[in-house]
């Protein structure tokens, strides 16, 4: 079982139309930190590393100033598969995590679409 390459997760997430990856993690620290935008919200992208220094899990996260009740996160996660809610210091924060042990690039590219897609209906929800 192979993990996925950073590389390919650069390319990939290019493609898919989520914008440069900034590496905000200093050389050799794991897992590795990115800031990206992803449907006009600032996200990062958290990449943790096996021996081989392959990706083994990825967690995309947003955090936000507004406070959401426990109702509408609750109505969030009962509606939404892949992404999920969370209230952390009182603010609403969105997250979604992929294991990607034999990850095809194919595979990823729909979870980046995903998460575009469901980042871009943040504003519109009734938190």
């Amino acid at each position: 079982m192979a993990g996925l390459d950073v590389q390919k997760l650069i390319g990939i997430s290019a493609k898919a139309g989520m914008g440069p990856l900034e590496l905000l993690s200093a050389q050799g620290e794991n897992p590795k930190v990115y800031r990206f935008i992803a449907a006009g919200y600032r996200s990062l992208l958290f990449a943790f590393l096996n021996e081989q220094r392959e990706i083994v899990t990825l967690q995309f996260f947003v955090g936000f100033n507004d406070a959401a009740s426990n109702n509408g996160v609750n109505a969030w996660n009962r509606d939404r598969r892949f992404v999920k809610a969370y209230v952390r210091d009182g603010q609403l924060s969105l997250e979604m995590d992929l294991f990607c042990i034999d990850f095809t690039a194919e595979a990823l590219a729909n979870y980046l679409r995903i998460w575009n897609a469901q980042l871009a209906s943040v504003a519109q929800f009734d938190w």
